[in-house]
């Protein structure tokens, strides 16, 4: 396995010494609190102003208000891509966790999403961005 890596990284140079600058892009503080705006495009919006291509993360704060938004600004950009949010889906229609997983992957893949990134809201939801053309 490890020659593998090893062949791997002299192959692909690029890959193995990625440049990556992983930095906290924002929060949407008390989300829920303020219906006047569109949280889920202001996740996108913050991502893309930020310039993330592939590679975010969206998370729900200890505290069951906040979301906390992260990104690698270093990260592969593609022309005609920006961060998009995607679906929402409720467990309450699902018999078993594993079919919420796998219909993340299919939304993922209808939209043509080069990365997705998912968090599950103080509702339980799950909420999916990904980043589309």
């Amino acid at each position: 396995m490890l020659a593998s890596v090893i062949a791997f990284s002299c192959l692909f140079p690029s890959v193995a010494a990625a440049d990556t600058n992983w930095e906290f892009i924002g929060q949407i503080r008390d989300y829920k609190k303020d219906n006047n705006i569109d949280i889920n495009k202001s996740v996108a919006d913050k991502l893309n102003y930020a310039g993330v291509g592939v590679g975010a993360s969206v998370e729900l704060s200890s505290s069951l208000k906040d979301l906390i938004i992260f990104g690698n600004s270093s990260s592969i950009t593609k022309p005609g891509y920006t961060w998009k949010y995607l679906n929402t889906l409720q467990p309450s229609k699902f018999s078993n966790p594993v079919d919420i997983y796998k219909r993340i992957a299919i939304i993922a893949n209808e939209q043509g999403a080069a990365s997705a990134t998912v968090t599950i809201d103080s509702d339980a939801n799950w909420i999916i961005w990904g980043y589309t053309n």
